[in-house]
């Protein structure tokens, strides 16, 4: 059987530690800015549709108080002759 040997490695100076850890920390760093740039756009697109929703709504609010105000308008004189004739 071959015996299996580690090969050697070699020490590191302070400064090769600290590029590594240097690399790392500003991947890291980039990686937390880049999803919160991605988080801001996504806020902003999903406002935007609910923004977009909220005026729908009141359009149509406005045009069903338009419609009532018609029909009370209508129904109004003739409550209020029944209310004299009691």
């Amino acid at each position: 059987m071959d015996v299996h040997h580690h090969p050697r490695v070699e020490k590191k100076n302070f400064r090769e530690y600290f590029l590594e850890f240097l690399m790392i920390f500003l991947a890291v760093t980039m990686g937390f800015f880049a999803e919160n740039i991605r988080e801001y756009f996504s806020e902003r697109k999903t406002a935007k549709e609910y923004l977009e929703a909220y005026e729908m709504n009141l359009k149509q609010n406005e045009a069903s108080i338009h419609q009532y105000d018609s029909v009370i308008t209508v129904i109004l004189p003739v409550e209020d002759s029944i209310v004299n004739v009691f």
